[in-house]
Protein backbone atom coordinates (compact mmCIF):
# COMPACT_ATOMS: atom_id res chain seq x y z
CA UNK A 1 0.00 0.00 0.00
CA UNK A 2 0.73 3.81 0.39
CA UNK A 3 0.62 6.98 2.50
CA UNK A 4 1.06 10.18 1.10
CA UNK A 5 0.78 13.35 2.89
CA UNK A 6 1.04 16.65 0.96
CA UNK A 7 2.20 18.95 4.02
CA UNK A 8 1.39 17.08 7.34
CA UNK A 9 3.00 14.39 9.33
CA UNK A 10 3.82 10.98 8.55
CA UNK A 11 4.45 8.86 11.52
CA UNK A 12 4.65 5.29 11.22
CA UNK A 13 5.21 2.82 14.06
CA UNK A 14 4.98 -0.80 14.65
CA UNK A 15 4.67 -1.27 18.53
CA UNK A 16 4.82 -4.89 18.70
CA UNK A 17 7.51 -7.29 19.33
CA UNK A 18 9.82 -7.72 16.28
CA UNK A 19 7.28 -5.84 14.40
CA UNK A 20 7.83 -4.07 11.01
CA UNK A 21 7.41 -1.49 9.17
CA UNK A 22 7.89 -3.48 5.25
CA UNK A 23 7.09 -2.25 1.65
CA UNK A 24 3.68 -4.97 0.91
CA UNK A 25 4.05 -4.89 -3.10
CA UNK A 26 7.51 -6.31 -4.76
CA UNK A 27 9.71 -4.01 -6.25
CA UNK A 28 9.78 -6.34 -9.50
CA UNK A 29 5.61 -4.90 -9.70
CA UNK A 30 6.07 -1.59 -7.78
CA UNK A 31 9.51 0.27 -7.77
CA UNK A 32 8.05 3.42 -6.84
CA UNK A 33 7.25 5.33 -3.17
CA UNK A 34 5.21 3.48 -0.60
CA UNK A 35 5.52 6.57 1.38
CA UNK A 36 5.42 10.60 0.01
CA UNK A 37 5.43 13.36 2.58
CA UNK A 38 7.15 16.88 3.24
CA UNK A 39 7.60 14.83 7.46
CA UNK A 40 8.29 11.51 7.41
CA UNK A 41 8.94 9.72 11.07
CA UNK A 42 9.68 5.42 11.23
CA UNK A 43 9.93 3.70 14.00
CA UNK A 44 9.93 -0.16 14.24
CA UNK A 45 12.05 -3.16 15.25
CA UNK A 46 12.79 -3.95 11.34
CA UNK A 47 12.56 -1.47 8.56
CA UNK A 48 12.17 -3.14 5.09
CA UNK A 49 14.01 -6.14 4.04
CA UNK A 50 17.32 -7.15 1.93
CA UNK A 51 15.33 -8.69 -1.25
CA UNK A 52 12.24 -5.47 -0.80
CA UNK A 53 12.76 -2.27 0.42
CA UNK A 54 10.63 0.31 1.83
CA UNK A 55 10.57 3.06 -1.21
CA UNK A 56 9.96 6.72 0.26
CA UNK A 57 10.01 9.87 -1.52
CA UNK A 58 9.65 13.73 -0.87
CA UNK A 59 9.84 17.41 -2.40
CA UNK A 60 12.76 18.78 -2.09
CA UNK A 61 11.26 22.04 -1.23
CA UNK A 62 10.64 23.14 1.51
CA UNK A 63 13.61 21.10 2.93
CA UNK A 64 11.74 18.05 3.96
CA UNK A 65 12.66 15.37 7.26
CA UNK A 66 13.13 11.75 7.51
CA UNK A 67 13.61 9.88 11.11
CA UNK A 68 13.77 6.55 11.81
CA UNK A 69 14.58 4.77 14.21
CA UNK A 70 14.71 0.39 14.24
CA UNK A 71 16.21 -2.34 16.55
CA UNK A 72 17.49 -4.37 13.93
CA UNK A 73 18.30 -3.89 10.19
CA UNK A 74 17.02 -0.88 8.40
CA UNK A 75 16.32 -1.61 4.11
CA UNK A 76 15.20 1.66 2.90
CA UNK A 77 15.28 3.23 -0.99
CA UNK A 78 14.39 7.08 -1.58
CA UNK A 79 13.21 6.15 -5.11
CA UNK A 80 12.06 8.63 -7.43
CA UNK A 81 9.22 9.41 -9.89
CA UNK A 82 9.32 9.20 -13.46
CA UNK A 83 7.70 12.50 -13.09
CA UNK A 84 10.82 13.72 -11.28
CA UNK A 85 13.30 12.31 -13.44
CA UNK A 86 13.55 15.28 -15.15
CA UNK A 87 16.91 16.22 -16.97
CA UNK A 88 19.74 15.46 -15.80
CA UNK A 89 19.70 15.60 -11.84
CA UNK A 90 16.43 14.44 -10.81
CA UNK A 91 14.44 17.20 -8.82
CA UNK A 92 13.60 15.65 -5.60
CA UNK A 93 16.61 14.87 -3.39
CA UNK A 94 17.10 12.44 -0.48
CA UNK A 95 17.46 14.05 2.73
CA UNK A 96 18.58 11.58 5.93
CA UNK A 97 17.79 13.46 8.89
CA UNK A 98 18.09 11.55 11.79
CA UNK A 99 18.35 7.49 10.46
CA UNK A 100 19.19 4.94 13.75
CA UNK A 101 19.68 1.52 14.24
CA UNK A 102 20.40 0.09 18.05
CA UNK A 103 21.30 -3.20 16.66
CA UNK A 104 21.47 -3.88 13.87
CA UNK A 105 22.67 -2.28 9.84
CA UNK A 106 21.87 1.16 8.26
CA UNK A 107 21.45 -0.17 4.21
CA UNK A 108 20.53 3.24 2.37
CA UNK A 109 19.98 3.77 -1.28
CA UNK A 110 18.70 6.11 -3.22
CA UNK A 111 17.76 7.11 -6.96
CA UNK A 112 18.98 10.99 -6.51
CA UNK A 113 21.49 12.89 -4.47
CA UNK A 114 21.49 11.75 -0.77
CA UNK A 115 21.98 14.58 2.39
CA UNK A 116 23.36 13.12 5.33
CA UNK A 117 22.42 15.17 8.52
CA UNK A 118 22.69 12.26 10.99
CA UNK A 119 23.14 8.34 10.51
CA UNK A 120 23.76 5.71 13.12
CA UNK A 121 24.10 2.17 13.72
CA UNK A 122 25.43 1.23 17.27
CA UNK A 123 26.96 -1.89 16.80
CA UNK A 124 26.69 -2.72 13.22
CA UNK A 125 27.55 -1.41 9.52
CA UNK A 126 26.02 1.87 7.45
CA UNK A 127 25.48 0.87 4.08
CA UNK A 128 24.68 4.54 1.40
CA UNK A 129 24.29 4.04 -2.15
CA UNK A 130 23.50 6.73 -4.50
CA UNK A 131 22.72 7.08 -7.95
CA UNK A 132 24.72 10.99 -7.57
CA UNK A 133 26.58 12.86 -5.23
CA UNK A 134 26.10 11.98 -1.09
CA UNK A 135 26.30 15.13 0.91
CA UNK A 136 27.26 16.56 3.94
CA UNK A 137 24.02 18.20 5.51
CA UNK A 138 25.51 18.35 8.93
CA UNK A 139 27.61 21.43 10.61
CA UNK A 140 27.91 20.09 13.77
CA UNK A 141 29.29 16.48 14.83
CA UNK A 142 29.52 13.45 13.08
CA UNK A 143 27.41 12.62 9.92
CA UNK A 144 27.68 8.97 10.17
CA UNK A 145 28.65 7.06 13.31
CA UNK A 146 28.76 3.34 12.90
CA UNK A 147 30.82 0.60 14.65
CA UNK A 148 31.71 -1.79 12.33
CA UNK A 149 32.34 0.69 9.35
CA UNK A 150 30.89 2.47 6.62
CA UNK A 151 30.26 1.24 2.66
CA UNK A 152 29.47 4.59 0.76
CA UNK A 153 28.97 4.80 -3.25
CA UNK A 154 28.21 7.20 -5.54
CA UNK A 155 27.79 5.98 -8.76
CA UNK A 156 27.52 9.30 -10.70
CA UNK A 157 28.73 11.88 -8.08
CA UNK A 158 30.99 12.37 -5.77
CA UNK A 159 31.16 11.52 -1.66
CA UNK A 160 31.42 14.72 0.49
CA UNK A 161 32.52 16.39 -2.62
CA UNK A 162 31.45 19.75 -0.88
CA UNK A 163 32.25 19.56 2.50
CA UNK A 164 33.77 16.43 4.44
CA UNK A 165 31.38 13.37 5.50
CA UNK A 166 32.51 13.32 9.55
CA UNK A 167 32.63 9.98 10.66
CA UNK A 168 33.07 8.02 14.10
CA UNK A 169 33.79 4.59 13.16
CA UNK A 170 34.67 1.85 15.39
CA UNK A 171 37.96 1.24 16.61
CA UNK A 172 37.95 -2.26 14.39
CA UNK A 173 35.60 -0.54 11.69
CA UNK A 174 36.69 0.09 8.27
CA UNK A 175 35.94 2.37 5.49
CA UNK A 176 34.92 1.47 2.54
CA UNK A 177 33.82 4.17 -0.29
CA UNK A 178 33.56 4.66 -4.20
CA UNK A 179 32.89 8.15 -6.16
CA UNK A 180 33.36 8.54 -9.78
CA UNK A 181 33.83 12.36 -8.73
CA UNK A 182 35.89 13.86 -5.22
CA UNK A 183 35.59 11.20 -2.27
CA UNK A 184 36.24 13.51 1.20
CA UNK A 185 35.99 11.58 4.32
CA UNK A 186 37.18 12.75 8.05
CA UNK A 187 37.62 10.24 10.82
CA UNK A 188 36.53 12.72 14.06
CA UNK A 189 37.73 10.54 16.85
CA UNK A 190 40.39 7.57 15.76
CA UNK A 191 41.96 5.55 13.03
CA UNK A 192 40.82 5.65 10.10
CA UNK A 193 41.09 2.35 8.77
CA UNK A 194 40.95 1.64 5.06
CA UNK A 195 39.30 -1.05 3.42
CA UNK A 196 39.85 0.53 0.05
CA UNK A 197 38.77 4.06 -1.52
CA UNK A 198 38.34 5.26 -4.81
CA UNK A 199 37.71 8.31 -6.85
CA UNK A 200 37.22 7.67 -10.55
CA UNK A 201 38.00 11.20 -11.99
CA UNK A 202 38.75 12.98 -8.71
CA UNK A 203 40.86 13.28 -5.49
CA UNK A 204 40.79 11.23 -2.46
CA UNK A 205 40.55 13.52 0.22
CA UNK A 206 41.29 11.38 3.75
CA UNK A 207 41.65 12.99 7.32
CA UNK A 208 41.83 10.86 10.39
CA UNK A 209 42.44 12.55 14.12
CA UNK A 210 44.53 9.98 14.60
CA UNK A 211 45.96 7.86 12.12
CA UNK A 212 45.08 6.39 8.37
CA UNK A 213 45.78 2.60 8.34
CA UNK A 214 46.07 -0.03 5.82
CA UNK A 215 43.21 -2.28 7.88
CA UNK A 216 44.11 -5.90 6.25
CA UNK A 217 47.90 -5.80 6.05
CA UNK A 218 48.40 -6.79 2.06
CA UNK A 219 49.87 -5.20 -0.97
CA UNK A 220 46.59 -4.71 -2.62
CA UNK A 221 45.55 -0.51 -3.62
CA UNK A 222 43.78 1.00 -0.42
CA UNK A 223 43.27 4.07 -2.18
CA UNK A 224 43.02 5.18 -5.84
CA UNK A 225 42.26 8.35 -7.19
CA UNK A 226 43.27 11.50 -9.77
CA UNK A 227 44.86 13.59 -6.38
CA UNK A 228 45.56 12.13 -3.17
CA UNK A 229 45.19 14.16 -0.35
CA UNK A 230 46.00 12.64 3.07
CA UNK A 231 46.11 14.60 6.65
CA UNK A 232 46.46 12.65 9.94
CA UNK A 233 46.10 14.74 12.73
CA UNK A 234 48.02 12.99 15.54
CA UNK A 235 49.30 9.72 14.06
CA UNK A 236 50.95 8.24 10.76
CA UNK A 237 49.81 7.57 7.45
CA UNK A 238 50.47 3.71 7.16
CA UNK A 239 53.10 2.09 9.27
CA UNK A 240 56.31 0.80 8.81
CA UNK A 241 55.08 -2.97 8.45
CA UNK A 242 52.21 -2.27 6.77
CA UNK A 243 52.37 0.35 4.04
CA UNK A 244 49.37 2.46 2.46
CA UNK A 245 49.41 1.05 -0.88
CA UNK A 246 47.78 4.10 -3.15
CA UNK A 247 47.62 4.74 -7.25
CA UNK A 248 47.49 8.08 -8.17
CA UNK A 249 47.20 9.35 -12.12
CA UNK A 250 50.02 10.13 -13.92
CA UNK A 251 48.46 13.55 -14.24
CA UNK A 252 47.23 13.71 -10.64
CA UNK A 253 48.95 14.95 -7.59
CA UNK A 254 50.15 13.66 -4.19
CA UNK A 255 49.83 16.17 -0.94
Amino acid sequence: GTVNSVAGVIRLKAREDKAAILDAVPDIKNPYWNIFGKEIRLEADYIGTASNRLDYEQDPSPTPTFYALSQYDQFVNFAVSPTNLGVGVPRTICYLTDVKSTQGNVDYTGDSEMNVKKVEATVGLVRLKSQYAIKDDNTNGADITALKGVDLTSVKGGIGENGALEMEVGSAGTVLAWGMRTVWLTELTDDMNIDRVTSVIGTARLMADNSILDWFDDTAVDVEAVNLDFKANTGTIGIKRNYLEVDSSYKGSVG
